[in-house]
């Protein structure tokens, strides 16, 4: 009879630790708005670098995952504003990279290259001078619940 009793509290004992940890051992969770606010602001992008050529202009960019949650399904859209008369507004037109970017972890940083035609912008009324920059992605899980998006100048992502 005491062997059965140690046998059920140690497995008693297991269960409550596994409990315990269960969002460190699947962080699979929905999280809430302000907690889903806060993470995809603790996603920067950089520009490393601008190289122009004959065939068009090749940017590199440093993305960091600065958030304590995995990025699935992350998306990066390039675009050049289109200017008005009265300033620029967003061009739809994207060029979209999700080169490594499936699975982006807590803490990870990747360097991306996005290739910008000369035929993209050649003859158009844009503003090359601010690009605009779209990251869409989930956080954690695959859910629609956790989709993220974040646009705007490359300033808004510092």
């Amino acid at each position: 009879m005491k062997k059965n009793a140690t046998v059920i509290a140690g497995f008693l004992i297991v269960i409550f630790l596994a409990l315990s940890m269960w969002k460190e051992l699947f962080p699979e969770g929905d999280l809430s708005g302000e907690e889903a606010s806060i993470a995809v602001d603790q996603i920067t992008i950089q520009k490393l670098d601008e190289r122009t050529s004959e065939e068009g202009i090749e940017y590199s960019f440093l993305i960091a995952n600065g958030s304590d949650y995995t990025v699935r399904e992350m998306s990066v859209g390039f675009s050049y504003p289109i200017k008005t008369n009265n300033g620029t507004k967003s061009n739809k037109d994207q060029i979209k990279s999700t080169d490594g970017l499936d699975v982006f972890k807590p803490g990870a940083e990747l360097t991306i290259i996005i290739f910008v035609p000369e035929a993209y912008y050649s003859g158009r009324n844009y503003d090359m001078e601010e690009p605009e920059i779209q990251i869409e992605g989930y956080l954690n899980s695959v859910k629609e619940l956790n989709k993220f998006g974040k646009w705007g100048s490359l300033e808004a992502f510092f």
